[in-house]
């Protein structure tokens, strides 16, 4: 009895280590099968982190060049705010010179209009002067006119009184003394008998 109850202790043992022989089998096999997809997953790893530390790398990179680029545009900021400085205070100049300007071009103005009135008053002024001019030439001929005429007259009235005094005195030669700006003469004879308006001395 007692030995029938050691075999069977042993069989039911036998049995559990059986069961737990198959199942530490089972279970190394999953676990194999896991370590396998684990270092499957451990390689994708590796290789996403070569992957991201080579985009990281190349992030840095990109990072440094905008720092650079964020300097120089800060650099290019602060000259557009001097500059821009500068642009309002030249406005401002430009602006003042504009208003003198408005100044001046108002005076100017109101100069053209003043020198359009005299503009005025001196083409009305030469009009009448070029009437007097044409009226003037107009006398001036008229007088040449008149003064021919009278030349011509008193060199027949010389004629006539030169004939006159010779019929009167005899042959005498005949001096014509002006004595002004009206051509009044006398005319002496030897004896000293004066006749107007020439002078004369008789001829021996």
């Amino acid at each position: 009895m007692t030995e029938t109850l050691e075999v069977k202790k042993l069989i039911e043992l036998s049995l559990v280590l059986g069961f737990v022989w198959q199942l530490r089998c089972k279970l190394r096999a999953e676990g194999n099968k896991l370590k396998a997809e684990g270092d499957k997953l451990r390689a994708e790893g590796d290789k996403l982190k070569a992957e991201g530390d080579k985009v990281r790398a190349e992030g840095n990179k990109v990072w440094a060049e905008g720092d650079k680029l964020k300097a120089e545009g800060d650099k290019v900021w602060a000259e557009g705010n001097k500059l821009k400085a500068e642009g309002n205070k030249l406005r401002a100049e430009g602006d003042k010179v504009r208003a003198e300007g408005n100044k001046v071009w108002a005076e100017g103005d109101k100069l053209w209009a003043e020198g359009d009135k005299v503009w005025a008053e001196g083409n009305k002024l030469w009009a009448e002067g070029n009437k007097l001019w044409a009226e003037g030439n107009k006398l001036k001929a008229e007088g040449n006119k008149l003064r021919a005429e009278g030349d011509k007259v008193r060199a027949e009235g010389n004629k006539v009184w030169a004939e006159g005094v010779l019929r009167f005195a005899g042959n005498i030669t005949l001096t014509w003394i002006y004595r002004d700006r009206f051509c009044d003469s006398a005319c002496v004879l030897e004896s000293g008998e004066t006749f107007e308006p020439m002078d004369a001395t008789r001829k021996e």
